[in-house]
């Protein structure tokens, strides 16, 4: 999967049909619980706040037509649960339920374009409106750009419905419902494996004994709030926004590490006895103290919560995880990073909201948004290949922002980062200098692994 910007996001001229659920009003659906990062993001929402939607899209040498996207969304929304989901919520109460997949239609509307450009402002206006959570109906769709070369196809679905890993997993599914001739009867099939259930998995968050007060891993979060003065990490560097200011998001991609090169950093990292990702970490912070930043580099990593069953599931399965990086100048240490990173990671399983609420000191929010750095490896997904045979791209909303939040993915084609922060001209130079300088600490952590690497 390649990262792409919504606003850069190149779609061909040609003929587009957009899909929207059409729901059965005298359905009844079943109250069911909603995960913490679901009701956090619902809240969010009740306040005014634009769709955050993410999108998976891929080619297909074959032409598809209104009756195939028909065809491939009812499999879908009967395979995964997380699809048959609505919510409604604010700050003081949500509300989830489950709806009946079979109770659905799907309504098509096809147009011609005259020009890709044409093609994306129609799609990504549909995306906008359909892929908002509503209380009657899930916020998910497909389209497709049909042409002489072939389709583009595009699955969507508000962030309520599911994560990075989702996306992969759901245009592999797609390609194979769309080799039936016929819906397929019920949620699994012959011919997919069988996939997990979120419904259930958030239930069963829900339901979670309380954390003891004295629980040790406990410890990692008031670590941090000690350091931070009770606040959750923001990034150090200017970026051209005051407290309370936000302003309209921009996304920064680079080709931080070729496959060549990012192998010889898996090779790195093994001599120093840490991962890839630990190793990304470690030059991040580096990068950032070079430019002016701290010795310590408080920061947010999200973590899998995918259990065993799960791994086909689709979802919003992830967490944030406390990790305290140290560039202090020493020596050149991802082995320290590591086992920051696994001691914060012994943190995935407390629930955030009890996490939250025993914490010493009430939480001061400095920024809406929060610092964070993700690392994904898709080469690890069920779905991945596919996904690079369909030459695979991952598109999210344009949102406002005020603080940056940076994904690594790693494909067959090396690391690709993509920083979202704010779009002034002070974040934007910001950020431009962080990706050089995080590239040659990346390249410079291959020459500094023990001999014998």
């Amino acid at each position: 999967m390649r990262l792409a910007s919504a606003e850069d996001w190149a779609l061909p001229a040609g003929r587009l049909h957009l899909l929207e659920v059409v729901p059965d009003t005298a359905a009844r659906p079943t109250g069911v619980p909603l995960s913490l990062n679901q009701r956090n993001h619902l809240a969010a929402l009740s306040g005014g706040g634009a769709s955050v939607w993410l999108a998976g899209a891929g080619h297909l040498p074959h032409r598809l037509d209104a009756a195939d996207l028909q065809r491939a969304a009812a499999g879908l929304a009967r395979r995964h649960s997380a699809l048959q989901m609505s919510g409604t919520g604010d700050p003081g109460a949500s509300h989830g339920w489950r709806h009946p997949p079979e109770s659905w239609t799907y309504g098509v509307t096809s147009r011609d374009t005259t020009g890709g450009e044409q093609a994306r402002r129609l799609l990504r206006a549909h995306l906008d409106r359909v892929c908002r959570p509503r209380p009657d109906a899930p916020a998910f769709t497909l389209a497709a750009v049909t042409h002489p070369g072939g389709t583009t196809l595009v699955i969507a679905a508000d962030h309520f419905h599911l994560d990075a890993v989702s996306l992969p997993l759901l245009l592999d599914d797609a390609v194979a419902l769309l080799a039936h001739p016929t819906p397929p009867p019920g949620p699994a099939t012959v011919d997919l494996p069988e996939a997990g259930c979120f419904v259930t998995r958030a239930a069963e968050w829900a339901a979670a004994p309380r954390i003891a007060a004295d629980d040790p891993r406990l410890e990692r979060w008031y670590d941090l709030m000690d350091l931070t003065g009770d606040r959750l990490p923001t990034f150090p560097l200017d970026l051209g926004v005051g407290a309370g200011e936000t302003a309209p998001h921009r996304s920064a991609f680079a080709r931080i590490a070729d496959p060549g090169a990012t192998e010889a950093l898996t090779e790195a990292g093994r001599a120093f006895g840490a991962s890839t990702a630990a190793l990304c970490l470690t030059t991040f912070a580096n990068a950032v103290r070079r430019l002016g930043g701290p010795d310590e580099l408080p920061v947010l990593v999200p973590v899998q919560t995918r259990a065993a069953g799960d791994e086909r599931a689709v979802g919003w399965f992830t967490t944030t995880v406390p990790v305290l990086l140290h560039a202090d100048g020493g020596p050149f240490d991802p082995a320290a990073v590591a086992a920051a990173l696994a001691r914060g990671t012994t943190a995935a399983d407390l629930p955030l909201d009890q996490v939250l609420a025993s914490l010493r000191r009430p939480l001061a929010r400095a920024r809406n948004d929060v610092f964070m750095l993700s690392y994904l490896d898709y080469r690890r997904v069920p779905g991945h290949e596919t996904a690079r045979a369909l030459g695979a791209v991952q598109v999210s909303a344009p949102t406002d922002c005020d603080d940056v939040q940076v994904w690594v993915a790693r494909t067959a084609e090396g690391l690709q980062a993509r920083v979202r922060h704010p779009d002034t001209a002070a974040a934007r130079r910001t950020v431009a200098d962080l990706l050089d300088a995080w590239t040659a600490e990346l390249r410079r952590s291959t020459s500094l692994a023990p001999a014998g690497c």
